[in-house]
């Protein structure tokens, strides 16, 4: 066989092949969690980021309950870096936080480890 021969054979493709989509999971995490003090009455800030960039889009915050019930305490839109921010001001005892991102345009929904928060 010769070499353009060779060539031709290497670069031929299949004209019934179809386009196939990819599943992306969007990667969510808790990039700071701060407040002034330790007391209920203080609000807590938590920040955080979406990649691949989701801009405009919206996370969820719950809080785990016993038996790992959830119950959603707010959201926040994706700033267009795809960052968050989120205050809440929680009742005094230990509180474990969430945050979600549901799919969009083919991306697959995600959430955080979860975050302990003491408050007294």
């Amino acid at each position: 066989m010769s070499q353009p021969e060779a060539f031709t054979r290497a670069i031929s493709f299949n004209r019934s092949s179809r386009a196939l989509g990819v599943l992306v999971r969007a990667a969510i995490r808790f990039t700071k969690v701060s407040a002034r003090s330790s007391s209920h009455s203080s609000p807590v800030t938590l920040t955080g980021a979406v990649a691949p960039n989701m801009h405009s889009l919206r996370v969820y915050f719950y809080e785990v309950k016993s038996g790992g019930k959830l119950s959603l305490i707010g959201s926040s839109t994706l700033s267009s870096r795809s960052t968050w921010s989120f205050v809440h001001t929680f009742s005094r005892g230990t509180h474990y936080v969430i945050a979600k991102f549901f799919a969009h345009n083919g991306n697959a929904a995600n959430q955080t480890g979860r975050v302990k928060i003491v408050r007294t």
